[in-house]
């Protein structure tokens, strides 16, 4: 959430993930409601299909492609697009969360896909969730990675996670700052500015905030600069200027949840501050659901413990074909 942004233990490791993705993906351009979407695909046509819709806002799906590529491709197919506006997608300066939830439903009959799962990771969550409520019979199965579903609590947890590493670094008036901010009666957008004002002054330090493992802390660094992207990685920034203003960004869906009636899996970071307990309760409350809680991870458990979070996810999909 908020961070554009098995494990990376060496430059030889990195480049043998890359070059997995490589070889196993199929990317191409999809025309989709008068845009172009970068849509790659890993594993067997045939397969059961997983659509990554990724969070940010603007982050795009690169990291999903080098880490799950290669892992769920092998008993899955893996499609990983980048959302409208974003990395090698067309630009937009115009996005809203309809669009992104309509570009998912066109890209779907577009692919000829009957249903697919959704794997949504952070804000990612919030929008395979309404798309979940919008378009339930296209649904087989849901998968929440670290989800955003309630956008202010999101936020007010990460505040404070933020004002505990500030109190850290001794930045007392910052700290006591954001800490205000986290429980101040504002509107949600205006707790999502402060936050990434603040979060900003924790320079290297706000990699922690998302990532648990120390030797993995700059893996996002070291993907864009081996990505060969360039400049497009700034492309999602017209995302997020635009996201930000769309008053359904911040909707609380927990009411909503248990209205979908698929299958649903939630993977945590045991380190995770983007889904907070009362998230997880709300989540736990609808029929077919599985909680997994991951040990080592903090914000993005596909990278950190890659290897589990696939046979997770596999084993999830299994059940779903059942």
């Amino acid at each position: 959430m908020l961070s554009r942004r098995t494990v990376l233990g060496s430059a030889a490791a990195f480049a043998a993930l890359s070059a997995a993705r490589a070889q196993d993906s199929k990317g191409a351009l999809v025309s989709v409601r008068g845009t172009r979407l970068y849509v790659e695909s890993y594993g067997d046509p045939a397969a059961t299909p997983i659509v990554y819709v990724h969070g940010g806002p603007g982050s795009g799906s690169y990291d999903a492609g080098v880490y799950q590529g290669p892992r769920l491709g092998t008993a899955a197919r893996l499609i990983c697009l980048d959302q409208r506006g974003v990395l090698r997608s067309d630009p937009a300066a115009c996005v809203t969360v309809n669009d992104i939830v309509e570009d998912l439903e066109a890209l779907r009959q577009t692919l000829g896909i009957r249903r697919w799962v959704l794997w949504g990771h952070s804000f990612g969550g919030l929008y395979a969730a309404d798309y979940a409520l919008r378009y339930g019979p296209a649904v087989s199965g849901l998968v929440f990675e670290n989800a955003t579903l309630d956008p202010d609590g999101s936020l007010k947890s990460m505040l404070r996670a933020c004002g505990g590493l500030l109190a850290e670094k001794g930045n007392k008036p910052d700290s006591d700052a954001v800490l205000a901010l986290a429980e101040a009666n504002i509107p949600a957008r205006e707790r999502l500015l402060g936050y990434v004002r603040y979060s900003q002054k924790l320079g290297a330090e706000r990699e922690r905030l998302y990532v648990h493992q120390q030797p993995l802390l700059d893996f996002f660094a070291k993907l864009v600069a081996a990505s060969g992207l360039g400049k497009k990685w700034a492309q999602g920034n017209a995302q997020y200027e635009a996201l930000v203003k769309d008053g359904a960004l911040y909707e609380d869906l927990r009411p909503k949840l248990a209205a979908i009636t698929a299958p649903a899996l939630m993977i945590r970071g045991r380190y995770d501050h983007v889904t907070p307990p009362d998230q997880v309760a709300a989540f736990q409350k609808g029929p077919h659901r599985t909680l997994e809680v991951f040990d080592h991870s903090s914000h993005f458990v596909h990278v950190e413990e890659a290897d589990g979070f696939a046979s997770s996810v596999l084993r999830f999909l299994r059940g779903t074909q059942a």
